[in-house]
Order: C-alpha cells, then sequence, then structure tokens
C-alpha cells in the first residue's frame, strides 16, 4: 500500500501485431470537479496543482478544461483532494 492510501496502475505487457509494448492498466481515467457553492476561494487547490485548476475573476476555483486528469497528475490530483477545507474537490471516476 502507497503512503496515501491508494496503489499506483501497475504496468503490463501488451502484444501489438508482433511487438511488445507496455502501457498502463485498464483503469478508468479521473476526472476532478469543484462544487461552486461550497468553494470559499482559498485556493489550496490551485497551489498544488495548477494544471488542474483555473481561478475566476473573483478567486474561485474551477477545474481547468474538462476536468479530465493525466495519469502523470493524478498524486497531485488527489492531494488537491485531501487539501480542501470546504471539501469543495472531488475526484470521480470515468470519462
Amino acid at each position: 500500500m502507497h503512503l496515501f492510501g491508494y496503489h499506483r496502475p501497475a504496468l503490463r505487457c501488451l502484444r501489438v501485431r508482433g511487438t511488445v509494448k507496455m502501457g498502463m492498466s485498464d483503469q478508468p481515467k479521473l476526472r476532478i470537479r469543484v462544487e461552486p457553492e461550497r468553494c470559499q476561494g482559498h485556493n489550496r487547490c490551485h497551489a498544488i496543482a495548477p494544471e488542474l485548476f483555473e481561478l475566476d475573476d473573483y478567486g474561485y476555483s474551477r477545474a481547468a478544461g474538462d476536468g479530465a486528469v493525466p495519469p502523470r497528475l493524478e498524486d497531485k490530483a488527489r492531494l488537491a483532494v485531501k487539501n480542501c477545507p470546504e471539501h469543495a474537490v472531488h475526484l470521480t471516476k470515468g470519462g
């Protein structure tokens, strides 16, 4: 078990037309979501993962783009969720 209580996705071999390639296991993609009615503008999420969050004109956070979290930023996304004092940031599977 990893320090934060989750496992990293396992690598597995994929055979494609006679060649062997390494790829991520078939894990669902994650999406980040910010509840606007709960966000109070502390901006901890944006400080931790500016690639995943945008700030509006009033300083409130929202998910950048469509909220999709690239696999390389999953650790930052989980840390942003844990650091939101208002519990306004959520990770969902799918997408």
